[in-house]
């Protein structure tokens, strides 16, 4: 079966912002009005192969050109295969338009292929997923337990800061370096825990001036939001710096002294982020409103967007000549193929 790349692309943008056209998949001459009824099979002019093109592709019969394949290559930097595939699915997709009556409808009465293709998107499509109540709850139920769940579950997350007298990785547990880290780490506790009302943002100049000229280091800001199991945005975080602070009960508590993997660490809890718990009905409307209309839902349009092309690309009869296919020297400056003859690109 063909990638469905044109075609899918086509159909996105035309089914949810009715808007662009295919690189270059079909003839090129603008559409022009009728001046009179047209006979729907006139629309697109089966053409006999001009002098030195190749075909590579039948599509019932309609042949697919080499230059179809060099012009899809680069313009959307796809590799032989691929490329080819744009070009039959828009074939595709095109006769099947043709064959449903559309080129019949004013407003494409005399356009040829790319309007063919954008009528049947429009008219068959894109009507089953343009407003939010077009997603199935089957669609939902399945995309809740496998992807969404989480997204609108959150435990309880918190934020941290921390002064820290460092102790080398190599120096050994109540060595004279981690003891001596360790009483510092005291010292600057019972001074911090002096000063009321603790800011972030400046927890870090008060831990300098805390130590006395004394080797310390710091956050100059509060972590990205971690649960009890360490887990954040970037990454783990280490269990010996998430257990004390998840043990500090409210924003603004200092921990004691605590032996994490870098030293001696005075943590300051700067916030606490609630757990979120919604279940699918409550997420409800959110979820059918980004599945239409936000970017990252695209692989949900696109599933649907194959479930409704595939039993239009079953009735199709294609068959591929890859040795016909241009070379990589033949895409590379846009050619067609042996002979490199320029002509229709379809």
């Amino acid at each position: 079966m063909p990638a469905l790349g044109l075609a899918l692309t086509l159909a996105l943008a035309l089914g949810l912002a009715l808007g662009l056209a295919p690189a270059a998949c079909g003839d090129q001459e603008p559409a022009r009005p009728a001046a009179a009824p047209v006979d729907p099979g006139a629309a697109i002019a089966t053409r006999a192969d001009p002098a030195g093109r190749i075909r590579v592709a039948e599509v019932n019969g309609e042949p697919i050109y080499g230059d179809c394949v060099a012009t899809q290559a680069a313009a959307h930097r796809l590799d032989r295969a691929a490329a080819l595939a744009e070009c039959v699915d828009f074939e595709l997709l095109a006769q099947e338009a043709r064959r449903r009556g559309l080129v019949g409808d004013p407003d494409v009465l005399a356009a040829r292929r790319t309007e063919l293709v954008r009528a049947l998107v429009e008219a068959d499509y894109a009507p089953t997923l343009d407003d939010p109540s077009d997603v199935p709850l089957a669609d939902l139920e399945w995309l809740w337990r496998t992807q969404l769940h989480h997204r609108y579950n959150k435990p309880e997350l918190r934020r941290a800061t921390y002064c820290r007298a460092p102790v080398g990785k190599a120096a050994p547990a109540g060595g004279p370096e981690d003891l001596a880290a360790r009483a510092l780490a005291g010292r600057l506790h019972d001074t911090l825990s002096a000063m009321r009302g603790l800011e972030p943002d400046t927890f870090a100049a008060l831990c300098w001036m805390a130590a006395g000229g004394r080797e310390v280091s710091t956050s100059p800001r509060a972590t990205n939001p971690f649960t009890r199991e360490g887990y954040q945005e970037a990454g783990m975080y280490a269990a010996s710096f998430v257990g004390p602070a998840f043990a500090l009960r409210a924003p603004g508590q200092l921990s004691p002294p605590s032996r994490t993997d870098w030293g001696w660490d005075v943590i300051l809890l700067t916030e606490i982020l609630p757990a979120e718990v919604k279940s699918l009905a409550d997420a409800e409307a959110d979820i059918r409103d980004g599945l239409i209309h936000r970017p990252e839902t695209e692989p949900y349009r696109r599933k649907k967007f194959e479930e409704w092309i595939r039993p239009i690309l079953a009735r199709h009869r294609i068959q591929l000549f890859p040795d016909n296919l241009p070379d990589d020297r033949a895409l590379a400056r846009g050619g067609a193929g042996p002979g490199d003859a320029p002509g229709d690109s379809r």
